[in-house]
């Protein structure tokens, strides 16, 4: 018999004391849905000035599931990501912004497509973006070009359609190195 596998959230945070609870919330009532997996989530507070460390202590009193880790100053998102990836032990690990924009009610369909053999660093695993990422944003072309002229955007300011299917984790860092050779900083 397969052993039971396990899913590792892991949510950097800073200034999220008002959304932090709405994400929690939202990763608990999915996982009732997938009670095949156990799951953890780990909060890394990013010295957020807020009352963000104080929802992460309440959380973490009210919930087993739920690690804290709080650092000292301000690393920023990535540092932040790795953190929680150090601790993490989860056979899957799934990362989600603090703030709600990524979703945590698709990690059924990201996961499903893990389990059917989909091998991520090869295609593009079949997952719906989130909602954000239909809406707002600058039109671009593929060169990070808008209707106006000497005007570019890039990252999570564009909407520059070349999204894709794997768009649950966010493509901005990737999508701003590789439109960052096609311009000249002023």
């Amino acid at each position: 018999m397969d052993s039971i596998k396990k899913i590792s959230f892991v949510i950097p945070c800073y200034r999220s004391e008002q959304t932090l609870p709405l994400v929690v919330a939202e990763i608990r009532e999915k996982m009732t849905t997938m009670q095949q997996y156990q799951y953890d989530i780990f909060l890394v507070n990013d010295c957020s000035p807020d009352g963000t460390l104080e929802v992460i202590r309440r959380l973490c009193r009210e919930d087993d599931k739920i690690k804290g880790i709080d650092f000292a100053r301000n690393f920023g998102q990535h540092s932040a990501l790795m953190a929680g990836l150090r601790y993490s032990d989860g056979d899957y690990v799934v990362c989600l912004d603090d703030d709600g924009q990524t979703p945590a009610d698709e990690v059924d369909k990201l996961i499903g497509s893990l389990e059917e053999g989909y091998d991520v660093t090869k295609e593009c695993i079949p997952v719906v973006p989130g909602q954000h990422y239909f809406m707002g944003g600058i039109r671009v072309d593929l060169s990070g070009r808008t209707s106006m002229g000497q005007l570019y955007a890039i990252g999570e300011t564009a909407c520059n359609d070349v999204h894709g299917k794997n768009r649950l984790a966010s493509n901005s860092l990737l999508e701003s190195m590789v439109f960052a050779n096609n311009h000249i900083l002023l």
